[in-house]
């Protein structure tokens, strides 16, 4: 079976151990027959007179050059051999003469080369389906500055305080700013949504290819990140100046702003402050829980009634209230957590049947104000910290 198998023309005697030096080519032939034929290793060592210690002599047969033709050169595949235990006696190494493997992590010369091709022409492709996005981005209908609806001019304010670049021209993306643009990044992604969905920003063309996902086959992009695209403005100034344009977008005119647009975003920035916090202080007691809709309609009522500092306070004592519980060793944290969800409900309801006041709490340092915030607060309703301390109100 061994020589129907292996020929001994094919065996690369160069690369053996020197240990078998000694031998014939002969005889290092007829000792790998006899043991893939089942002679024992102290018996092959005593009959080919081999001072060796060893319990496996497979490692010090020579290599065996197969009848594989390698895929980039002249070459064949190269083999070692295994333990008679294997189906297989072979296994395959590389090519003679370049090296290559058959694996799929070879990095030999022609694989690295072949990779970089691929890689050059997969960027190409990429860039040429970038280029028609691009293009069908520049066909948007623009957008009139005078056009621009309330929630838009909220949400530019707010963007170009904390991503337009210096030269006044482009958006940078939002995993590249630090300040908070919206009370959480779940509210910021939304106001980028919302921007281009509106036609006012659009895809730049030096977006980077990885916040993109690419489908070659049909050679389309199907979806972006939209915190990694960068963006410009999609909006036309009423008087053709567009540095004044841009002044009047960082700076909108409150009188642009009525109080029920006002009193609506200010219930949506404590609903999303407030579940911001909620999420944080439950993380830090190592409470970690998804606010499902149940949760989320707690938060819709008590931001009607009270202010973000009032909420912090409720949050902090039910967080409080529930960890005891859960410390005391008579409850699980899932009981605990739940419990804290319902205190929260609980609590503000009592307050507000018994008319009482709260002591509110001041803003946590690692939840920062956000630029939309400061904006609706300090530039369009002037109220300043009124905006955190008083629940909201129409009549500010």
């Amino acid at each position: 079976m061994f020589e129907d198998i292996i020929s001994k023309e094919r065996l690369i005697f160069k690369s053996m151990h020197f240990a078998l030096d000694k031998l014939s080519q002969d005889e290092i032939y007829n000792l790998m027959k006899n043991y893939y034929e089942g002679m024992k290793i102290k018996e092959l060592l005593e009959k080919y007179r081999l001072d060796l210690k060893i319990t496996n002599i497979v490692p010090y047969f020579p290599v065996y050059l197969t009848d594989i033709e390698c895929p980039y050169c002249q070459g064949y595949m190269t083999a070692v051999f295994v333990s008679r235990t294997n189906e297989e006696i072979l296994k395959i190494k590389n090519c003679n003469v370049c090296s290559h493997t058959l694996d799929k992590n070879c990095r030999c010369e022609n694989c690295r080369e072949m990779e970089n091709r691929q890689k050059e022409r997969l960027y190409i492709l990429k860039n040429n389906m970038l280029k028609e996005l691009i293009m069908d981005e520049s066909k948007k209908e623009v957008i009139e500055e005078n056009d621009l609806n309330m929630r838009q001019r909220l949400y530019l304010a707010s963007v170009l305080h904390c991503r337009l670049t210096e030269d006044i021209k482009k958006l940078k993306p939002i995993d590249e700013i630090i300040d908070f643009i919206g009370p959480s990044f779940n509210f910021t992604i939304d106001i980028f949504k919302y921007l281009y969905n509106t036609k006012v920003i659009s895809i730049d063309e030096q977006s980077p290819l990885e916040a993109f996902t690419f489908d070659l086959d049909d050679e389309i992009i199907t979806s972006f990140s939209v915190d990694k695209v960068k963006y410009r403005l999609n909006i036309t100034p009423y008087d053709d100046d567009y540095g004044l344009m841009i002044k009047r977008l960082l700076y909108p005119d409150e009188s642009l702003f009525n109080n029920e647009f006002c009193y609506e975003l200010w219930k949506e920035i404590n609903l999303a402050e407030s579940i911001q916090y909620f999420k944080h202080h439950m993380n830090k007691v190592k409470f970690n829980t998804e606010i499902g809709e149940k949760t989320r309609r707690t938060f819709e009522r008590i931001v009607e009634y009270f202010s973000l500092s009032e909420i912090f306070y409720i949050i902090h004592k039910s967080i409080a209230n529930g960890t005891k519980l859960y410390q005391s060793g008579e409850y699980s944290k899932t009981h605990a957590i739940n419990i804290v969800k319902r205190e929260i409900s609980n609590y503000s309801e009592r307050v507000l049947a018994n008319n009482w006041s709260l002591t509110g709490y001041n803003r946590d340092y690692n939840l920062p104000e956000s630029t939309l915030s400061k904006i609706l607060f300090n530039n369009i309703m002037k109220i300043d910290y009124l905006g955190f301390r008083n629940a909201p109100t129409k009549q500010l």
